[in-house]
């Protein structure tokens, strides 16, 4: 080893900056897995290298990586190939450095997943989203990071700082219970028509997230969430099976469980800079126009003018304002009864808006065409007609509570909609509860405004369609089968719920540091 080379590797030590080794592992282009070589050896191999990323080494030892080999894989070392199917002889570097393909049979042959761009979705995201792909060649469907929230917020989509890495084959697929180990039993009608494996399951969702739980400080990671299971490195610590990591609450669906993807969310603070920084061959820092002064500015009382703040706290809003926001406090602060808190499960937006493209069907007539049908009636009668033989029979949706009720205690109601904004609540608490015991499908819709556009009024308590033409009764017969699934089936689940009990910021930084204190006490 040449002096200069010795005198490197020592500073580098001296400095705690791991020094790389010659055919030993790096982080090459985009984030990919690397080896520690020669350029020309890359370059003969189909490699693409990098520089600065093998400190201690001679200057033509570059990190070289080869993101595409064989059918669908990529270049990595064996150790860390999740799949265990590897090809030997189509990747540079050292003989452990293989070809990592997916697996050989079953599923895991997803094509590329289109990674998100920086932007709204933070560049620590779509970093840690690129290992992850890298490392799982086939084994990711698809990636979200956004969601259409103000940030900040309590999800970590709102700022950008979270992907969601869908892993099975089709997305909210029922997946098999757990048993005492923790491996899933296989559904044979699923497996089957295959639909779900239990691969889908157990190779896929859970060695990825234990995957991501051992390369946290590479991924910055925050925590991870795997089939109603959570790993917090700031908590849990010590390095654990997915089986061993704690349970979470039942929120309900498979998506909202993380039974069909892996929720890994990164850490808002910055990674510390690389030590010895290399500047650009050339670049030089523009001189300061000495006749320039520095004016620093004082925000003290009577001082300078303050920076722009985000007041809306110090706002005196109008009574009817503070109201709402008064409302919605105390609903998240305030434990919820399961019967009023079922109203926060409303129907989601696309069967909502297939819901309402049926509902325009069956609007009842306003004023302008009651008094033309009115006048064709008139006209038939007066000819010596009936009036059924120039106006058919009136299908309509019916509205208003005390007529509504009434269709569903004489089970005359087909499908019943109510709105979870109504108030005082106490008018339609009791019609889900009286929907089940009659037997009536029923769905809670967002906003009592949506629906009293329906029936041309400003807001409406419930509607309910008793009858429909024949030409709309397949369609009709497809939407209360999807609205059973998403609500009436899901009745028994959804009352034993209780919400609420959401403490603010500061009670929850209050607990968390009473908790740190007494965990410090323990170990002394």
């Amino acid at each position: 080893m040449k002096l200069t080379h010795f005198i490197s590797y020592a500073i580098l030590s001296l400095s705690g900056v791991q020094a790389a080794t010659l055919n030993g592992p790096c982080t090459g282009a985009g984030g990919a897995p690397g080896t520690c070589i020669s350029t020309s050896s890359c370059t003969n191999a189909g490699g693409k290298y990098i520089s600065n990323a093998c400190p201690g080494l001679p200057t033509d030892m570059k990190c070289c990586s080869k993101t595409s080999c064989g059918n669908g894989g990529n270049c990595r070392f064996t150790s860390t190939c999740s799949s265990g199917n590897t090809q030997a002889g189509l990747c540079p570097g050292p003989p452990s450095f293989q070809c990592c393909l997916p697996e050989a049979s079953g599923g895991g042959k997803f094509p590329p997943p289109k990674i998100p761009a920086v932007g709204r979705c933070k560049k620590t995201a779509v970093d840690g989203a690129k290992k992850i792909v890298a490392a799982h060649p086939g084994k990711v469907r698809e990636i979200f990071c956004i969601r259409d929230c103000p940030c900040p917020s309590n999800s970590e989509h709102c700022c950008g700082l979270a992907t969601d890495m869908m892993c099975t084959s089709v997305a909210g697929v029922s997946l098999p219970p757990l048993l005492s180990d923790g491996i899933g039993t296989e559904d044979s009608k699923l497996i089957r028509h295959g639909i779900v494996k239990k691969r889908d399951r157990d190779a896929f969702g859970r060695s990825m997230a234990e995957w991501v739980m051992k390369n946290r400080k590479a991924l910055n990671l925050k925590y991870v969430i795997w089939g109603q299971r959570i790993w917090n490195p700031s908590i849990d610590r010590v390095v654990a099976p997915w089986t061993k990591w704690r349970q979470m609450e039942d929120r309900g669906s498979i998506t909202q469980n993380h039974w069909d993807h892996v929720h890994p969310p990164k850490s808002g603070k910055k990674v510390a800079a690389a030590p010895f920084p290399q500047g650009k061959a050339g670049s030089k820092k523009a001189p300061k126009n000495p006749l320039i002064e520095k004016r620093p500015r004082n925000f003290g009382i009577g001082q300078d003018i303050q920076p722009a703040r985000n007041l809306s706290r110090m706002v005196k809003w109008p009574a009817y304002v503070r109201l709402q926001r008064q409302r919605k406090v105390l609903n998240l602060r305030l434990k919820v009864p399961p019967a009023i808190a079922q109203f926060q499960n409303t129907l989601d937006r696309n069967t909502a808006a297939q819901t309402f493209k049926f509902l325009n069907k069956y609007r009842p007539e306003s004023k302008a065409e009651k008094k033309e049908r009115l006048h064709k009636e008139a006209t038939a009668i007066e000819a010596g007609q009936k009036k059924e033989d120039v106006s058919k029979k009136p299908y309509a949706v019916k509205y208003g509570l005390n007529h509504v009720v009434g269709l569903i205690e004489n089970k005359k109601a087909s499908l019943v909609l109510i709105p979870n904004d109504v108030d005082p609540i106490k008018l339609v608490i009791f019609l889900p509860a009286l929907c089940r015991k009659m037997g009536v499908p029923y769905a809670i819709i967002k906003g009592k405004a949506r629906l009293g556009t329906v029936v041309h009024k400003k807001t409406a308590a419930v509607l309910a369609i008793t009858e429909v033409r024949g030409e709309d009764k397949a369609e009709f017969a497809k939407l209360v089968s999807a609205i059973k699934e998403g609500y009436s089936d899901k009745y028994e689940e959804a009352k034993r719920h209780w919400g609420g009990g959401i403490m603010g910021a500061k009670a929850q930084a209050a607990m968390e540091k009473k908790r740190k204190a007494i965990e410090n006490a323990i170990k002394i």
